[in-house]
Formats: structure tokens, sequence, C-alpha cells
């Protein structure tokens, strides 16, 4: 039954009700009986009303939901997932050809239309409700998260497509950033600020006498909040590159692309300032200071690398997932240094067949985007990396066009934040 019927049933009883009382101090027994009837069947009504009001609510919802994925065009919104259909068109996508495509339309010598105009439009419509403008050719996060598995397949002509895994974005930053792989977290697809809620001291439990009355002891939290930040940079292509069909190229232009995002990224999120609109790295965090570091060159020994994990430790935050990241300056110096004495074979960094690198017992990684020859240990869970939207990419055909180059700047939003900065202890600049 419709909703506004059942109101209007419940307003009719309403009024029996009224005119059974009307002008009366007391009610006859066969009245009494006849309102509570009456009373009774309102209740039920309203009961009725209620469910029926959430049914045309969550239609209500349903059907605006369908109007604004069909509005917008968006893969695969109505139906809970991309179809089959939506998946080819995916699979067909190369960000190679809409840098082309895009290029060649600036000069007034092809079209932007396709696959590339779809993605193109769908980033613009995912940036407007995370708040940000495309302003050159947007890439949606849909294709960043994608990994596109090629097979092997022959042409009209007999000429064979060589089977290449054209690995997606958030790939790209697992294989080549060592905090990922150490465990840090990416987050992309966040709208808005994001708040995050963390301990800041736990309750604190007291002893007290048979009988005694409990101390109330409440846990305390604060938030850690990640706000988008615009991230921008810059690689090259030669024309000639661009108009390369193969596989092979397109892997090499998203690689390209995405490496100096994950370059970027990891540089803030190891060192960044937390000024300038940089976010505040770990060597920044304000916990980070002399309990938890040096700030002068310290000495490559096997002490001062335990005493990094006894950092943590003393505030209850070592857990089982920790490893060492370091500058490769500082990874050849304990690849050198014994362990105990001069004498000793065994140095501060070993090999394990499954692990790789170890330093006291600990997965030991590299990179290159440290300053200084740093070293990091810590729990890599704690580093979280935040990303809003897709990509926007302002393609250039003009500013090398002498050398048949064409420049694409990279901007993005995206935040470094750190649930447990205790998670992390450092040596500012091992001597070597």
């Amino acid at each position: 039954m419709k909703t506004e019927t059942l109101k209007e049933k419940r307003v009719a009883l309403i009024k029996q009700m009224e005119d059974l009382t009307d002008g009366k101090e007391q009610l006859t027994d066969e009245e009494r009986i006849q309102f509570d009837e009456l009373d009774t069947q309102v209740a039920t009504l309203d009961s009725d009303i209620k469910r029926a009001e959430k049914l045309d609510a969550e239609k209500k919802a349903q059907e605006e939901a369908e109007v604004k994925a069909k509005a917008a065009n968006i893969p695969g919104a109505q139906g809970g997932g991309s179809s089959e259909q939506d998946e080819k068109d995916m699979r067909k996508y190369s960000i190679r050809k809409a840098i082309l495509k895009k290029a060649e339309s600036q000069q007034g010598v092809g079209k932007f239309d396709g696959i590339e105009l779809e993605m193109h439009q769908e980033a613009v419509r995912e940036g407007a409700s995370s708040g940000q403008t495309v302003t050159g050719l947007g890439i949606p996060s849909m294709v960043l998260e994608q990994r596109a598995d090629l097979k092997a397949t022959v042409d009209a002509q007999g000429g064979y497509t060589v089977a290449t895994d054209t690995v997606g974005f958030i790939e790209t930053l697992k294989n080549n950033m060592a905090t990922i792989k150490a465990g840090a977290i990416m987050m992309p697809g966040l709208v808005g600020d994001v708040s995050i809620p963390r301990l800041a001291t736990d309750s604190v439990a007291t002893w007290r006498t048979e009988g005694g009355v409990a101390k109330q002891s409440d846990p305390t939290f604060e938030a850690v909040t990640m706000t988008p930040h615009r991230l921008t940079t810059y690689t090259e292509y030669t024309m000639q590159l661009l108009k390369q069909s193969t596989l092979n190229i397109d892997k090499i232009v998203s690689d390209t692309l995405f490496y100096s995002i994950a370059n970027a990224l990891e540089t803030a999120g190891l060192e960044g300032s937390g000024t300038s609109q940089v976010p505040a790295g770990i060597l920044n965090a304000s916990v980070n200071d002399a309990t938890h570091g040096s700030t002068n060159p310290t000495l490559a020994s096997y002490l001062n690398i335990v005493n990094m994990e006894k950092m943590i430790a003393v505030d209850n935050a070592l857990v089982a997932k920790m490893a060492y990241i370091m500058k490769a300056s500082a990874a050849a110096k304990l690849k050198t240094t014994p362990k105990v004495s001069s004498t000793d074979s065994v140095h501060i960094w070993e090999n394990d067949p499954l692990l790789g690198g170890v330093v006291n017992g600990y997965p030991a990684l590299v990179t290159n985007v440290y300053t200084d020859d740093t070293i990091i240990f810590g729990d890599w869970t704690a580093l979280m990396y935040g990303q809003w939207g897709g990509l926007d990419l302002l393609v250039n055909p003009y500013s090398l066009d002498t050398y048949a180059t064409v420049r694409v700047i990279i901007a993005g939003y995206f935040d470094v934040a750190l649930k447990h900065p205790e998670s992390f202890s450092r040596i500012d600049d091992l001597k070597l």
C-alpha cells in the first residue's frame, strides 16, 4: 500500500477518536473498548507507514543513483560493476595514444576522440566530485588502478603482438617504491579531507580493595588528517616515440610517467619538509627527535643499528613486520662493515635467499631519494599515501617543438601521513 494512502487512513482513525471523546468527561465501557481498538489500529498504521517510508527512500535513492550514472555515462555504474564491454574498452585505452591524440589535436592535425576522450571526461567528473579541476588531459583512477593482462594475438597480416603486461599505476608504485615494498599503505580514490583516529593515551588500570570503587580512566584519541596537496612533475617524449603503437612502447611511456610520481611520493614520505605545500615525511615528524635518531654523522656499527630497534621497542611500537630502508651508499658501507670485529667475516648487511637484504634480522631495502646517507628503521605500515582522483596531464607540444618533442606536465593530488611516528627511528647521516 502506498505511503499516502496509509497516512490518509491514519488521519481518519484519529478523527474517529476525537469524535468519540469530543465534549465528554468520561467514556462508557463500550466507548473505551472502541477507543482502544482505534488506538491499536493507529499504532499498527504507524509501523506500516514507517516501513513504507523506508522503502520509498530506498527506491528514491536507487532511482537518483541510476539517473546520475546514466547522465555521467559511468561504465558499469548501474550494474554494480564493470561489464565485459567496459573491461574491453579499458584494455583498449593507451596513455601513449591519449598523449599523442591530445598533442596532435592541439597542433590542428588530429582529433581528440574515442576511448581517450571518454576516459578524459570521466577524469573531469571524478575531479569535480573531489573538488579538483582537470585543466589538461585527464586520466581517471579507474585507469590508474587497472592492470591489463594482454595475450599474444595474430593480426590480419599475420604479425604477432608480443605478450606484454602493461602494469597499472598502483602496481608501478609497488614495484618502484621501497616504502610500499616494505609495507606502506597506498589509499587511492579519496574524497575530501580524511581524518584517521589514532590512540593518544591508553586507559590506565588501578588496583582497588575488595568492594573499592573503580576509578574511571578513558583512553584519549587524536586525529591524523590527510588533505589533498597538488603534486606536479614533468617528463618528455619525442613524437616519433609516441607514434609507435607496440605494447612495449606503451609500457615505456606509462612507466616513465608513473615513475616520476613514485619518486616524488617516496621523497615526501621519507623526508618531506612539511612546509610550502610539501607533506611532512618521517625525518620531519615531530617525534623523531634525539630520542629516536641522530643529527650528526653516526658511526657504522652493529651496536648503532641494533640501537635503532631499541628506540622503537622503548615506545612499545615494535611489531612483527619491520624493515630498514637506506640510501645505496649506506647499504654499501654496511655490506663491508663487520658485525663484531675487523676479523669477522660476517657483515652487518647479510643476504637471505628469500628476503634478499637482511640487517639485524629484518628486511633491508635501498632507495636513493635520501639527501644524506640516511637509514630509517620502522613499521612501514604506519606510513600512508593518499590519492584524490586521477592524474591531470598538461600536454605541451610547443615548448620543444624544434626537437619534435612533447613535454607532459603531470599533476595529481596526494598526501602523506604517519599513523604513529613512534614507529620509526633513524640515523640521519651515516659516517662512510
